[in-house]
């Protein structure tokens, strides 16, 4: 079988052509791709650098051989409304969405600045790299989407509006803040959200367009409902949990805005919270958290997403999240194929969608789907909302959501466009702590990056695995220096020459001299392997055969600021374990470095969000 890169770039570089001068070559075990260009751009490139390739004239048939199999697509896509819209464009999309969706076999690249990755070839991309390119193509085909959609500029700039809003206070005065909406009926059930009737806030600054009718029943009425959105000429209705409300107001010809589908309710397969959840975790890339996984492996919490869909399409709020690039993930991954599933199976999700998820070192898990959306929800993502509400929601309610525009949101103060926070790594032994930050950086959950790592091994383990991700790796000895200090001022110039603002010590077996602690103060955490105060200034194996021979029923981890008192610094985590009566210091051993990954990725993100 032959391996093939398709190279679809239209803007020719020389990190285009070195890449694929790359992947036409043997490396190791990866053997040489046969390269085919779909461009005149990237075919001129690399007939320029004199790099092997078969030119065809149209990406739908690349006149592969039986035993070709395409491996890697690297696409670059224009996300001008002109350039979107043109059929060469349309089809390096499609070629690079079929790729995206399929990273088990095909890697995507459409960024320049991702081609290292592949500096030791296609094959060598681990799991958490493929998902993380994937995520980029996505995001970068999104954008050409909604640049290629037809705009109608008579709806959405049409003025005038009256909505219909059921039983959502919070929803109803943000209605009123855009200028295309003239009057905002609010209907309030006595059964309605709790604390509906009460919550209504400025009522006197929205008292031109705010109109409020109150229902004595614990169920809206649904002929009273229609009877109000006919009379008042509403153009949209938020009817939020109101299924019937929904079916009647949809059969009346008026648009509607509501938590899930007016028919999800009905539909078998999705009825119950629990065959929600289950529904959900079979559909998106995403399980449920299992009894067997222990919360002490949740990295940064639960978080409880919020997202608005049109029943194709689906924009999730950043509010309450880590940062964006965690919401353009539950975007792509969870609540994408969610949707996707739904709307195949004829149950369209149109409406606010909700989802709790944790944050486990082995990836998101879902925790919950809830059976409704609560005003809490609403009020959140109403804080959150930037684009005007009407247009957003009333594109939603025709399954248009891409014409409201790409920047829905307001961007989340712990997501203003800093750049990531460089980390330096110090280890003398395997690093499979660092391979846990590795994974979270992948997957957005941190804001940082690892610049370089240092070790004084030369077969340390931890060197190999940061080549392996692309990182610098530098190993440095005691040759020619005479004390620690020199030696620690050696590592330090490494570390400033590479701009690191934070230093992390993973299995460094030296103990460092009072100049370097100095030099970063509260700049610097280590983890130890047990729960400080108790047991400082052990190692390894020593430390956990002194908590059995004490008779402790727990143990645990510490990441702690390094001072120069020995495991005496700040506390900045702690995890926990149980120590069974069966346990001896090697198992024990294993059940706590598995919280030492997770632990240093949570005080990381602790960190660099409070940064």
């Amino acid at each position: 079988m032959s391996k093939v890169a398709v190279v679809g770039s239209a803007q020719p570089h020389e990190a285009l052509a070195d890449l694929c001068a790359r992947l036409a070559r043997p490396w190791g075990e990866e053997q040489a791709l046969k390269l085919v260009t779909v461009t005149i751009q990237a075919h001129e490139a690399l007939s320029t650098a004199k790099v092997p390739h078969r030119h065809v004239f149209s990406s739908s048939n690349l006149g592969l051989g039986a035993g070709d199999k395409v491996v890697c697509v690297v696409v670059d896509l224009a996300t001008s409304p002109k350039a979107a819209r043109t059929p060469e464009q349309q089809a390096l999309a499609e070629l690079l969405r079929s790729a995206a969706l399929d990273t088990d076999n095909v890697v995507p690249l459409c960024n320049p600045d991702h081609y290292p990755l592949l500096i030791r070839g296609v094959s060598a991309l681990e799991g958490a790299q493929r998902k993380f390119l994937a995520r980029h193509a996505i995001r970068k085909l999104h954008a050409v989407d909604e640049a290629a959609v037809v705009q109608h500029p008579d709806w959405l700039s049409s003025q005038g509006h009256s909505v219909l809003v059921l039983d959502s206070p919070a929803l109803a005065e943000k209605l009123c803040e855009s200028p295309r909406v003239s009057a905002v009926h609010l209907v309030i059930s006595q059964g309605g959200f709790e604390g509906s009737a009460s919550s209504l806030g400025d009522s006197e600054k929205h008292a031109s367009k705010l109109k409020t009718h109150r229902n004595q029943d614990s169920e809206l009425s649904t002929a009273k409902v229609l009877d109000i959105a006919q009379n008042e000429n509403c153009t949209l209705a938020c009817t939020l949990a109101h299924a019937a409300c929904t079916e009647a107001l949809e059969r009346a010809g008026i648009p509607c805005f509501g938590q899930y589908s007016s028919h999800q309710q009905s539909n078998a397969q999705v009825s119950t919270e629990t065959r929600w959840l289950d529904f959900a975790a079979s559909k998106a890339d995403v399980p449920c958290i299992s009894e067997a996984e222990s919360m002490e492996a949740v990295l940064g919490g639960i978080v409880r997403a919020i997202a608005i869909s049109d029943g194709c399409t689906v924009s999730v709020s950043p509010k309450g999240l880590h940062n964006a690039t965690l919401a353009s993930f539950l975007a792509i991954n969870v609540f994408g194929p969610l949707v996707e599933a739904a709307q195949k199976a004829g149950t369209p999700l149109t409406g606010f969608l909700a989802l709790e998820l944790a944050l486990t070192a082995g990836g998101p898990r879902l925790v919950q789907v809830p059976g409704c959306i609560v005003e809490a929800d609403v009020e959140s993502l109403c804080a959150s909302l930037d684009a005007d509400p009407f247009t957003v929601l009333d594109a939603a309610a025709r399954q248009s959501l891409l014409s409201a525009g790409s920047a829905l949101w307001k961007t989340p103060a712990s997501d203003d466009g800093a750049a990531p926070v460089r980390l330096g790594v110090l280890g003398s032994t395997r690093g499979t702590d660092m391979q846990y930050l590795i994974d979270a950086i992948a997957q957005g959950w941190i804001n940082a990056e690892i610049s370089v790592v240092v070790s004084n091994k030369t077969d340390a383990y931890i060197l190999q695995r940061a080549r392996n991700h692309g990182i610098p790796a530098v190993r440095h000895g005691m040759k020619g220096l005479k004390s620690r200090t020199e030696f620690d001022a050696l590592v330090t110039g490494t570390l400033e020459e590479h701009k690191v603002d934070l230093v992390l010590l993973i299995g460094y077996m030296r103990i460092l001299s009072d100049e370097f602690v100095a030099r970063w103060q509260d700049k610097c955490l280590n983890v130890h392997p047990s729960l400080l105060p108790e047991f400082a200034g052990g190692m390894d194996l020593n430390v956990h055969q002194e908590v059995i021979d004490a008779g402790k029923k727990q143990t645990g981890c510490t990441v702690h600021l390094v001072t120069t008192e020995l495991d005496g610094g700040p506390i900045v985590i702690q995890r926990r374990c149980d120590v069974l009566d069966s346990d001896d210091a090697d198992i024990l051993k294993a059940r706590v470095q598995a919280l030492e990954g997770p632990a240093f990725v949570e005080a990381v993100w602790k960190t660099t969000a409070s940064s």
